[in-house]
């Protein structure tokens, strides 16, 4: 994951707020991973009955967090990769463009 992290920013610097989207994708990514610990938690606690309703409230706003910051994270990674694979890709083709068709 980190080899993909520093290609996509070694790549990208060329297209515009590409490391901005990065950045925003692994923070996006860490809070999803942080909620699914407290997700844990939660249940944990839920199970053997030391909280009340109010863990119903806890659990239901925390799924919603979870699923709109993996979404978004998982959407801004995905941007910045269709990206750099179209950067790449032009790249090629402009060095294969003027090589000569025959020797």
């Amino acid at each position: 994951m980190i080899k993909l992290i520093a290609y996509l920013l070694r790549t990208s610097r060329a297209i515009r707020l590409s490391g901005f989207f990065v950045l925003l994708a692994l923070l996006a990514g860490l809070v999803s991973g942080a909620g699914y610990a407290v997700l844990i938690g939660i249940l944990n606690s839920a199970l053997s009955g030391r909280r009340g309703t109010e863990s119903l409230w806890a659990f239901v706003s925390l799924c919603l967090v979870v699923l709109l910051t993996r979404l978004a994270s998982q959407g801004l990674f995905d941007l910045v990769a269709l990206k750099t694979v179209f950067d790449v890709r032009l790249q090629l083709c402009r060095r294969i463009l003027p090589a000569p068709l025959c020797k």
